[in-house]
Formats: C-alpha cells, sequence, structure tokens
C-alpha cells in the first residue's frame, strides 16, 4: 500500500510526499528547499503560490525523467501540461492516487537519496 494513501485528505503531506520520492530527500533537504508541507498553500482561488507550483512541476519533471515506458512518460507530460494549464490544489489532490501508482509501479522511492543515484534529465 502507497504511504499517499495513508494522507488523502492532506493536501499539505502529500505535497511534501511528493517532493521527497521524486526528489529523493529527506524532509527539507531537497536541493530548493520545497520539500516541507510549510511549502504548501493556496490562495482565496484555490491556485497554488510559487513554492508549491515549482515544487510540484519540478518533481513532476523530475519523475519523468526516472521513468523509461512510453506509455507512463506521455502520461507524466500529460499530467505535467495539465498542471501548468490548471495549478491548482483540487487539481494536485486529483492526480495523486493515480501519480502514486505510477510512482510505486516505478519503484521510485524517497529512498535511495539522491546524493546516490544519478537523474537522467537531457
Amino acid at each position: 500500500m502507497s504511504e499517499f494513501s495513508f494522507y488523502q485528505n492532506d493536501a499539505a503531506m502529500l505535497y511534501e510526499l511528493l517532493l521527497r520520492t521524486a526528489y529523493h530527500c529527506g524532509r527539507g533537504d531537497d536541493p530548493f528547499g520545497l520539500a516541507n508541507t510549510d511549502m504548501y498553500s493556496v490562495d482565496e482561488k484555490d491556485n497554488l503560490e510559487a513554492s508549491a507550483f515549482v515544487g510540484i512541476w519540478t518533481a513532476l519533471y523530475l519523475i519523468k525523467s526516472q521513468i523509461n515506458n512510453p506509455k507512463d512518460l506521455e502520461y507524466i507530460s500529460q499530467i505535467r501540461r495539465n498542471f501548468e494549464r490548471n495549478p491548482t490544489g483540487t487539481y494536485f489532490k486529483s492526480i495523486i492516487p493515480e501519480l502514486s501508482k505510477l510512482l510505486e509501479q516505478s519503484q521510485i522511492s524517497e529512498f535511495p537519496h539522491v546524493d546516490s543515484i544519478p537523474y537522467n534529465i537531457e
């Protein structure tokens, strides 16, 4: 069972888990200083604040760099495009169930931490 399912109603915790998983880091230990629940914030219209948007967008990009399956690559690209058009807390929460399944299926997790794995960024 995915750790994400334990926090399905806590968007800030889902945000932190996603970033820690994609960045392969501990709490607040990512190179951008964004993998922390305190960095997740939405405005009165449910739009993500800049730090949360950057954290999620970067996480999606890094996840894509760790996937080899063409179908999953297209899926992540589609999520990222949709996220860019609709950067809201509601959209973020809606993608987490399927995204967490993809992370689990692709064996992408927080561990090992980033200092011990290479990214495939082109």
